[in-house]
């Protein structure tokens, strides 16, 4: 799902709902371009959380390791 940035509600089709709800239209599409890289960033950081925590359960990551791949990857994908 992805979310508006303007009412931040999660919606399918996002371009749909600006362009129906907020009356959007292509002349604001830096706008939606900025609102597509951050969900594919917010989505994209999910997945590595999801696979640190999945690895931190196992046994496999040390809290250490943990905390320092939390914060290579923010400084990595600075936004």
């Amino acid at each position: 799902m992805l979310t508006c940035p303007i009412c931040k509600k999660e919606n399918q089709d996002l371009l749909k709902h600006l362009r129906i709800s907020h009356e959007i239209t292509d002349a604001d599409e830096e706008l939606l371009n900025k609102a597509r890289e951050i969900d594919s960033h917010k989505l994209e950081f999910r997945n590595f959380m999801r696979q640190l925590n999945d690895g931190r359960q196992a046994g496999s990551v040390s809290v250490k390791q943990y905390r320092e791949s939390v914060a290579k990857w923010l400084k990595e994908h600075e936004v």
